[in-house]
């Protein structure tokens, strides 16, 4: 090649981004777009915790004693009293007169017998069932964020972490259930549902990616479960399980807007953020 000859100097860009926004994109991956995906990352685990905590301890509590407590059971009480002495009425057997009629105030349920049976149980467990989704997914959001800003090595201890909690789990479920069986105390099942979530966080830590479209998906599911908890309470009054005070329009609107806020925020957020 002679000495005079020309250098051929070519530049190579990615096609998948536009001329305009090569420079944008450099810009972005050098950091400056961290803090914003590290403090949404962060603000997702936060909520899912406070939301399974409320959801799983509070509110378990009062589907139990509200919605269990009220189950209406199919037993024909003078059926069962004949049964274990002949020939003797319902209100002889206990030695007390018949009840008086209710005031002409009562309201009857809509929903009675066995349908509300039905109604309650698969409302109530439902919800729960619902909102746990979408505390999972919150947790696996916040994880992926915080996988993918602190790179392989938190991904790859998230690997690790998983893998423990996962046989945490497992070993946790089966010694309680070893021990207790079906009729297990409600505080192993909350601690259980409190562990999936951590597992759901940690799963995101090691996968670290997509963390957006993983925060946009919890907040349709959030929103979601919001529904969820409306519709339950709903159905709860019209089969006699709610009191009248917990199913107000505004009691149902502020239950609404506290279990999807986080939902709402989120969309805007991660409209402006370019991952």
């Amino acid at each position: 090649m002679s000495s005079t000859s020309p250098l051929d100097i070519k530049v190579v860009y990615d096609a998948s981004s536009r001329p305009g926004q090569r420079g944008k994109a450099v810009r972005a991956s050098g950091g400056l777009l961290r803090p914003t995906l590290l403090i949404v990352a962060l603000l997702n685990l936060v909520v899912a915790g406070v939301l399974c905590y409320a959801t799983w301890w509070p509110a378990d509590k009062f589907i139990y004693l509200n919605f269990v407590l009220h189950t209406p059971l199919d037993v024909d009480v003078d059926a069962a009293a004949r049964a274990i002495v002949p020939g003797l009425a319902a209100d002889q057997f206990a030695g007390e007169p018949k009840e008086e009629p209710l005031e002409d105030t009562f309201v009857p349920p809509a929903i009675v017998g066995r349908t509300a049976q039905i109604v309650i149980g698969v409302t109530g467990y439902s919800w729960l069932a619902l909102a746990t989704i979408a505390f999972c997914a919150l947790g696996l959001a916040g994880g992926a964020g915080l996988g993918r800003t602190g790179g392989s090595t938190w991904r790859r201890i998230g690997v690790i972490l998983s893998l423990v909690a996962l046989l945490a789990l497992a070993w946790a479920g089966h010694d309680v259930w070893s021990e207790y069986g079906g009729e297990y105390p409600p505080g192993k099942l909350r601690a259980g549902m409190a562990g999936l979530v951590l597992l759901s966080a940690l799963v995101g830590l090691a996968v670290g990616r997509a963390p957006r479209g993983l925060s946009r998906l919890a907040a349709v599911i959030l929103i979601v479960a919001a529904v969820g908890s409306v519709l339950a309470l709903y159905l709860g009054k019209l089969c006699g399980a709610v009191d009248p005070e917990y199913s107000s329009i505004l009691f149902l609107l502020i239950v609404f807007v506290l279990h999807s806020l986080w939902g709402w925020v989120l969309f805007p957020v991660l409209t402006r953020m370019r991952l």
